[in-house]
C-alpha cells in the first residue's frame, strides 16, 4: 500500500515495522507501526493488541514484525577460526557410514 511504501522509504536502522489488523463485524483496518530504538517494542505491541480487545471488543492481530535491533559492542575483538581448528574426524566417520535410502 501507499503507507507501506512511505514507511519503507523512511526506514533507518535500527527499526522495527509491524502490521496490525483490527477487525470486527463491520470490517477491518490495517495499521502500520514503526519503532526506532524501543527494545520492548514486541512486548508493548502485544499489550496494545490485548488492550484493544479488552476495551473495544474488537479483535486485533499482529500480522508481522520485520526488522531488528543490533546491540553495538564496544571494544569487540573478533576471533577467526581456521578449518584446522576443528576436529573433522567425527564428520568423516559419519559420512563414510551413510547408507543411501534411494536414488533419483
Amino acid at each position: 500500500t501507499f503507507l507501506n511504501e512511505i514507511l519503507e522509504r523512511l526506514r533507518v536502522e535500527p527499526v522495527l515495522h509491524a502490521n496490525v489488523v483490527v477487525f470486527g463485524n463491520e470490517g477491518s483496518i490495517d495499521i502500520g507501526l514503526v519503532s526506532s530504538g524501543e527494545p520492548a517494542f514486541a512486548q508493548r505491541l502485544r499489550d496494545i493488541t490485548g488492550n484493544i480487545k479488552r476495551r473495544s471488543g474488537l479483535n486485533a492481530e499482529i500480522k508481522n514484525i520485520t526488522g531488528s535491533f543490533d546491540t553495538f559492542q564496544y571494544n569487540f575483538n573478533a576471533h577467526f577460526y581456521a578449518v584446522e581448528d576443528y576436529d573433522r574426524l567425527p564428520g568423516i566417520k559419519q559420512f563414510s557410514t551413510q547408507q543411501p535410502l534411494g536414488h533419483q
